[in-house]
């Protein structure tokens, strides 16, 4: 190749890339700089500020009233109740039902949670009585086992719940209605 390097195609073709390439690293690195800005505006020596001052206002000290005794407030209202810290679970009821000579047959399990706690069984009578009973909950490999429990209750009509607890977590499952025969 005797001669001019631009005179290939693929020479030519580079030679314009980086002449447009540093166009444009100049023009940016132009503007970066502040090419043709007010010199005074660029001064970054501090510039002094006026201070504004405060002037005061004077009060009138005959409407003010002296007292030895302190002034009465109210005691704030609570509006909340406590929050219990434990998290939330879900009793599921498996069964409740009557079972003749037996009393109130409860059954139910904690999906969400896996270890030891307390169920309580509470059906209450028409008349608010509560009849409960406690047992220790049983953990199994995918929830934890309310096991079957009895309740001997008089016949009428019974509102159950469940509920299980321990120190980490609470639930209480949704209330059944049932009916114990004589």
């Amino acid at each position: 190749m005797a001669g001019n390097p631009l005179e290939s195609p693929r020479t030519r073709r580079a030679w314009w890339s980086l002449t447009a390439g540093a166009l444009v690293l100049g023009l940016t690195l132009a503007g970066c700089a502040g090419v043709g800005a007010d010199p005074d505006v660029l001064e970054t020596e501090p510039q002094p500020t006026e201070t504004p001052t405060a002037e005061p206002t004077p009060v009138e000290t005959d409407a003010l009233v002296e007292t030895d005794e302190p002034a009465e407030t109210e005691a704030p209202e609570a509006t909340d109740e406590p929050v219990d810290p434990r998290r939330e679970v879900a009793v599921a009821v498996i069964g409740i039902e009557h079972i003749a000579g037996e009393g109130i047959e409860m059954r139910s399990f904690v999906a969400e949670y896996i270890g030891e706690g307390t169920c309580a069984y509470t059906a209450v009578d028409a008349d608010g009585v509560e009849h409960v009973a406690e047992v220790a909950a049983l953990p199994d490999a995918q929830s934890t086992v309310c096991p079957t429990t009895y309740l001997d209750v008089a016949p009428g009509v019974y509102e159950v719940v469940i509920e299980f607890s321990n120190d980490e977590v609470i639930g209480t499952s949704e209330p059944v209605v049932v009916e114990v025969d004589a």
